[in-house]
């Protein structure tokens, strides 16, 4: 079988394609900086000198069981040292955060009072890929001193006020 195609439809073709990549750039994801990150959330707890195995056992498994019944869901992993862990949970791609850490506090307060007593209330921590973790505000001090000295002072003189900015 040979086919032929006259020039004006191969034209036609190529005009229709065309019309249709130009109204599709509109709904294409342009950023400058792409993240190459996953949302995720992450539960941190404590139980005062627990062992990492008493923790893993007796809070980590039980909390994982229930986050487990989770939609959307692409991992879970765990971490449990003495006297602390941390779960992480990372999602699918457009998985609806704000409505996943609505229903993750639900199930924490939900199976808290099955946990063993000492263990802290689960805190969690929201990491969104387009998250901008740039510094709100950054400081740049110069003298004419010996590093050491500039150090003390900006601890002693400057920060003193405000202990939870990270120097």
């Amino acid at each position: 079988m040979h086919f032929k195609f006259s020039s004006f439809s191969i034209i036609i073709v190529f005009v229709c394609l065309s019309i249709i990549g130009i109204s599709i750039i509109p709904l294409l994801s342009v950023q400058l900086t792409p993240s190459s990150t996953k949302p995720s959330i992450t539960i941190n707890y404590r139980w005062q000198d627990a062992s990492a195995k008493a923790i893993e056992q007796e809070v980590t498994s039980k909390l994982e069981g229930v986050f487990n019944t989770i939609k959307g869901i692409k991992s879970i992993s765990s971490t449990s040292d003495k006297g602390r862990a941390n779960i992480a949970i990372t999602f699918k791609k457009n998985t609806n955060l704000d409505a996943v850490r609505f229903e993750l506090a639900n199930l924490i307060r939900q199976s808290y009072s099955e946990l063993p007593d000492g263990v802290s209330y689960p805190n969690l921590s929201l990491s969104a890929p387009n998250e901008n973790k740039s510094p709100i505000l950054s400081y740049s001090i110069n003298a004419n001193e010996s590093p050491y000295y500039i150090k003390n002072m900006r601890s002693s003189i400057y920060f003193q006020n405000y202990p939870q900015l990270k120097v």
